[in-house]
């Protein structure tokens, strides 16, 4: 996708939490075999997460949670003390080594299960993530950065609460874009679901960035997505 060009850049407004890298990453994860009967979909590779280098797969298999808990019980005892634990419907286990940080959650899923498993380099965690793009006036508790590769481009994908509320947090987003010289490719205002929603895209000299921002019907905040993207050159 060319996000330059102004009829792709909406359809890739509607998809920005859904920001997976292929890049290969030059840091050692930990690798194991897959349990039997189970399949793995990448969600997150080569990403860093509020600084920490990251990546996680999709699990689902045809075995029990009680299978695929002792199948990756059985792996990472080689590597450390593991715990066991419970979110909700997910069944959990955890790993802290020196220089990795594993969670696998499982919950039934028809009659086999689903899960998440997670690596984070916690040693090699930054203290810079935060895009320097960000606007200054803007006035936010940033939740999460994750950073991404693709080839050449870079995506950085800034989620955020905004306590001043829609209008005032769009004004201050438009007056920095019209102050950085940023050029509109898409602008849109909407109210649906309850909620109004601001779409908008600019091409900001070699920088794509793609934003999101939505309040709830009597909500006091509102929501801001942030995808910074750099253009190849």
């Amino acid at each position: 996708m060319n996000p330059r060009h102004p009829h792709s850049r909406p359809r890739a407004l509607a998809g920005l939490l859904l920001a997976v890298c292929l890049a290969a990453h030059g840091a050692s994860w930990e690798d194991g075999p897959l349990p039997p009967r189970t399949q793995a979909q990448w969600t997150l590779v080569a990403a860093v997460v509020n600084g920490v280098p990251m990546q996680a797969q999709q699990l689902r298999s045809e075995l029990s949670v009680q299978q695929v808990l002792t199948h990756y019980e059985s792996q990472w005892k080689r590597l450390g003390s593991v715990q066991t634990g419970r979110q909700g419907a997910w069944q959990t286990l955890s790993l802290h080594t020196e220089r990795l940080h594993l969670v696998l959650q499982v919950q039934a899923d028809g009659s086999g299960s689903r899960g998440l498993l997670s690596q984070a380099q916690w040693r090699d965690v930054r203290r810079d993530f935060m895009p320097a793009e960000m606007p200054s006036a803007l006035r936010t508790q940033v939740n999460q950065v994750t950073e991404t590769r693709d080839g050449p481009r870079r995506s950085r994908l800034v989620t955020a609460q905004c306590p001043d509320g829609f209008e005032i947090t769009r004004q201050r987003m438009l007056a920095h874009a019209r102050a950085k010289g940023w050029t509109v490719v898409t602008d849109q205002v909407q109210r649906k679901d309850g909620a109004r929603h601001w779409l908008a895209a600019y091409d900001a000299k070699g920088l794509a960035v793609d934003i999101v921002l939505m309040q709830a019907d009597g909500a006091m905040s509102s929501h801001l997505t942030l995808n910074f993207i750099d253009s190849p050159t």
